[in-house]
């Protein structure tokens, strides 16, 4: 290829290290590249380990005003100085020469800002990125990005300061640079704005992966800090990026600068004259020390062999070899014994003896975890064969399986309520691995799913209909209109079930049944008042939060609508169904030339039902229906790995309350609610002497559109105990990131209820919107063991608001409480959104999960709503 027929590609960006990394994949590709910079002597300082010097050049800004004729051009700013990123994209923009070039602008995603991309004017030629937190080798620690600063503060003073709720999104370099330049030169994300990161982590599990990098690390919070947020109603792309891998490549390549930065120091230096050493006498003791240190070592020797034949019994369980699965992790747990009673033998040694104690703790809790493997993979196997089964159409025996589960799982049970007593046991004795146990693993709540899924395995039978025929009604609901159980329900379907597996799925739309009902329904008052119905509709059944309540009126409104009875009710948002396409991959409609996957569900299905739609119109439901069928025929084609994660996002959709099931049968029922899996609003004890409080937020979009699509949320919730009361405030932050091009479809009303003990006192609320305060007038009721309280408000596209609740308890000094519990529930329909839980009143703190002392007397704990939260403060 002759030099003329290269690509040519202009590059305007100061010598970052993303851009660095572009170059060199540019060069990959045989591509020339001009690059535009008012920092040619530092661009060539960074460029010396590239040979291909021949095929890249530097222009200056002045002559980049005239230069053309490239084919491609990249912008890449704001990875330096976060301010400059505008400023220098005004300088690349000021070429008139692009013409028909492909270009690329690349930001950093905390530069976003919804006023200055509106103002940005994207042609068919060209795309925004915005790339999550990138990591790698040739990092820039003078960045003012929060990575390279956090990274720069850490190396400098062995602390981390963070925003309180902070999340991030790694990006390993070379995985960035490959990917911007492959969508440079081919159908790239052009005429749009773009989201390219990577796996979300909290910023605990940011803080405790760089422990393992500084032990001594401190973690900061700083409440004046603005955490950063990825804004809803843009593409986003992710890539697979291992937080762990990104920070080690960082540091190997901080410890090679040092190192390299050393030697330059000191190679002119003379090297000093070796001292001739005289034989030493240990020489004669070696014979006797490597023995000693053999034993020394064993016991930390066995549990990393250990650990590494359990994750080998995990990849052989993924491969289907259960038997040889099983094998190697009883191997492990021989291990994790010989280790054990060597430790138990070397820790009543003085002086040395101390961590033996550790190690035989440990050996222990890899002999507990070895031992449930063993009676956890033919559970799991057993599960993901019934899945087949119960979607198949052969005839089999529910009972015999549902046995075998349920028998395994009281195994289970039984293995973790030994390794509980023991585990306090040790605890108690000071081991510390057992106290951190004890701290990072809920094992009452282990104990409560075991418990809870050995009930419903036998209940199976029945709830399948092994004997006799069951109905169930199966709420479709958007979550995209949320509403109090998870999302406005436009459909409905009965599954039937008989011989243990699923015998038909019939669809219909919801509106056909309500024009079936027959005389007048009083609605709730908010209904009436904010959704202006006059009439109670089946649509609207789910208007009570606690979902057996909402599932018994649905029941209610289908007799009445239908003349059809059921056995219970599955209530299914969209996200599980995305979670699925997933593993399945695209599913392709023939009778609607139509291609769904993960990332267009949301978008096509609403395509489909609101074309040509009209009251009675069976095309919504006959979409649904043809989807359903498609997608389960899908299921029984599923790897092994596949099948496995199937049931891991089954499990995860369960307890994020994205599926609730309500059962008639009591036993079933019982099960369901014992694990949280039947959306009840469930009554909280923490126990003698512990002041027992929850709270929940519950949100109806009353708008009659889909806004939720574009509304992001994050809680903060401060608590302080005096001896005479305990004061309460919440702020919910609502962001509405639409476009105001939407219209009446983009703004979001929402009536928002705030569930709180029934004899907590109301002190105010209030919204708070571009600094201006509003005192609202609430709703309020008592009932059912809680008391709601309900506000109305509107939020115009681009419109922030924060709703602040603030409420109190008066409570007797005598006798003292000893420690707090609080129960966060998650309300249906919603993501994980961030929450900050804030402590104070009292010192010298014992917490689960682990509270960091951000400040003194301040106790704070974040993470993502993604399930109900229980937390547990107790002092002395």
């Amino acid at each position: 290829m002759n030099r003329e027929s290269k690509l040519l590609v202009c590059l305007f960006s100061d010598p970052n290290f993303l851009a660095i990394t572009i170059l060199e994949n540019l060069l990959a590709k045989n591509c020339l590249v001009k690059i535009v910079t008012g920092n040619k002597r530092l661009w060539s300082e960074k460029t010396q380990h590239i040979s291909q010097t021949g095929r890249f050049s530097f222009i200056g800004l002045e002559e980049y005003k005239q230069f053309g004729n490239f084919s491609y051009a990249i912008f890449c700013g704001g990875f330096l100085k976060k301010e400059t990123a505008y400023t220098d994209f005004k300088k690349f923009i000021s070429n008139k020469n692009f013409g028909d070039a492909k270009t690329l602008a690349i930001f950093p995603f905390e530069t976003f800002s919804l006023k200055r991309s509106s103002k940005i004017a994207i042609s068919g030629n060209a795309g925004i990125i915005y790339l999550g937190d990138l990591m790698g080798p040739r990092i820039d620690l003078s960045s003012d990005l929060l990575v390279p600063s956090l990274i720069n503060e850490m190396v400098t003073q062995r602390s981390v300061t963070l925003g309180v709720g902070e999340l991030f999104y790694p990006l390993f370099i070379a995985d960035a640079g490959r990917v911007i330049v492959k969508w440079l030169l081919s159908f790239g994300p052009y005429g749009k704005d773009t989201f390219l990161l990577g796996k979300q982590v909290s910023s605990g599990d940011f803080w405790k992966q760089n422990l393992k990098s500084f032990p001594d690390l401190k973690i900061l919070y700083d409440t004046d800090i603005e955490t950063r947020f990825i804004p809803k109603g843009y593409e986003t792309q992710y890539i697979n990026s291992n937080l762990n891998i990104c920070l080690n490549e960082t540091y190997k390549w901080i410890i090679k600068e040092k190192i390299s930065g050393a030697t330059k120091q000191t190679k002119n230096l003379a090297p000093k004259k070796a001292k001739i050493r005289k034989p030493s006498r240990l020489r004669f003791l070696r014979p006797f020390l490597i023995p000693f240190f053999v034993v020394l070592f064993f016991p930390l020797i066995t549990s990393i062999i250990s650990g590494g034949l359990l994750y080998l019994s995990y990849k052989q369980f993924l491969s289907e070899k259960i038997p040889s699965a099983q094998n190697t992790a009883l191997l492990a747990k021989t291990v994790f014994v010989i280790g054990k009673s060597e430790s138990d033998l070397l820790s009543i040694l003085p002086l040395i003896g101390k961590p033996f104690k550790e190690t035989s703790y440990i050996s222990k809790a890899g002999e507990t975890l070895s031992d449930m493997a063993v009676n956890a993979m033919p559970i799991l196997d057993t599960a993901r064969s019934m899945v087949l089964t119960i979607l198949g159409t052969g005839v089999y025996d529910v009972k015999a399986p549902s046995q075998e589960i349920k028998t395994g799982m009281e195994y289970i049970y039984k293995d973790i309520s030994i390794f509980e007593i023991i585990t306090k046991e040790k605890a108690g004795q000071g081991v510390l691995s057992a106290k951190q146990v004890l701290q990072v693993l809920d094992l009452a709540k282990l104990k409560t799913l075991s418990r809870g899924g050995s009930l419903l395995a036998g209940q199976l039978p029945l709830i399948l209909g092994a004997d006799t025929d069951k109905n169930y009604l199966v709420l479709f609901e958007n979550n995209m209109e949320l509403r109090p159980t998870g999302g406005f329900v436009g459909s409905y379907g009965i599954a039937n079930f008989g011989g243990g597996k699923l015998n038909g799925l019939t669809i219909n739309d919801i509106y056909s049944a309500d024009g079936q009902l027959k005389g007048h329904i009083e609605p709730p008052a908010p209904i009436k008042t904010y959704l202006n119905e006059a009439n109670w509709w089946f649509r609207d059944s789910n208007w009570d939060p606690d979902f057996p309540t909402s599932a018994e009126r649905a029941e209610w409104f289908l007799g009445k609508e239908m003349n059809q009875n059921v056995d219970g009710v599955i209530a299914v948002d969209l996200e599980p169904i995305k979670s699925l396409l997933k593993y399945t991959g695209p599913i392709f409609l023939p009778d609607y030339n139509l291609t769904v996957n993960s990332d267009n569900l949301y978008e096509k299905t609403q395509e489909e039902a609101q074309s040509d739609f009209f009251p009675g119109s069976r095309k919504k439901a006959s979409f649904l229906t043809a989807l359903s069928r498609s997608l389960l025929g899908e299921v029984p084609k599923l790897s092994s790995i596949n099948r496995v994660l199937t049931l891991k996002a089954l499990y995860e959709s369960l307890n994020g309350r994205h599926i609730q099931v309500y059962l008639h049968d009591q036993n079933s029922e019982a099960a369901l609610d014992s694990l949280a899996w039947d959306g009840k609003i469930q009554s909280y004890s923490c126990g003698d002497s512990c002041y027992s409080d929850f709270f929940g937020d519950v949100e109806a979009n009353v708008g009659v559109n889909k806004s939720n699509y574009f509304v992001s949320r994050k809680f903060d919730f401060k608590v302080n105990i005096s001896p005479q009361k305990i004061s309460r405030q919440l702020t919910i932050s609502l962001t509405n990131s639409s476009n105001p091009s939407l219209g009446p479809s983009g703004v979001y009303k929402p009536y928002l209820r705030l569930l709180i003990p029934t004899d907590s006192e109301l002190l105010g609320v209030k919204v708070v919107s571009s600094g201006n305060e509003k005192i609202l007038t609430p709703d309020i009721t008592r009932e059912k063991g809680r008391q709601e309280v309900g506000v109305y408000f509107e939020m115009t596209p681009g419109q922030k608001d924060d709703i602040e609740f603030m409420w109190q308890n008066t409570i007797s000094p005598e006798p003292a409480i000893k420690s707090y519990g609080l129960f966060v529930r998650k309300q249906a329909g919603v993501d994980a959104d961030p929450i900050t839980v804030q402590f104070t009143g009292t010192r010298n703190v014992q917490s689960q999960p682990v509270f960091s002392l951000t400040k003194e007397g301040v106790y704070t704990y974040n993470t993502a709503l993604g399930k109900d939260l229980f937390a547990r403060l107790t002092w002395k």
